[in-house]
């Protein structure tokens, strides 16, 4: 049953870390690139820090998917295992 818990906690865990990229912080790197389109001037150092800042967070979200899918796949097969042990 442990095993079970752990999966359900490493499921949110990967929800979370994949919902977290509608924070503040993405939505401000998108209003940068915005103004880099737009062809407002701003210093290089800002643009190479939002570029790293949205690698980041899709290195995060990437990584959101990947726990999301162990963790799913573990937890259904605690499930089907917990089910046949009780039967």
């Amino acid at each position: 049953m442990s095993n079970i818990k752990r999966n359900i906690l490493g499921t949110i865990a990967g929800f979370s870390l994949i919902f977290m990229n509608n924070s503040n912080v993405t939505k401000s790197v998108n209003q940068l690139f915005l103004r880099i389109n737009n062809g407002e001037n701003l210093n290089s150092i800002s643009i190479l820090v939002s570029g790293i800042v949205q690698d980041l967070l899709l290195g995060i979200s990437l990584c959101g998917i990947c726990v999301l899918l162990f963790f799913t796949i573990s937890l259904l097969k605690d499930i089907v295992l917990y089910k046949n042990e009780n039967n």
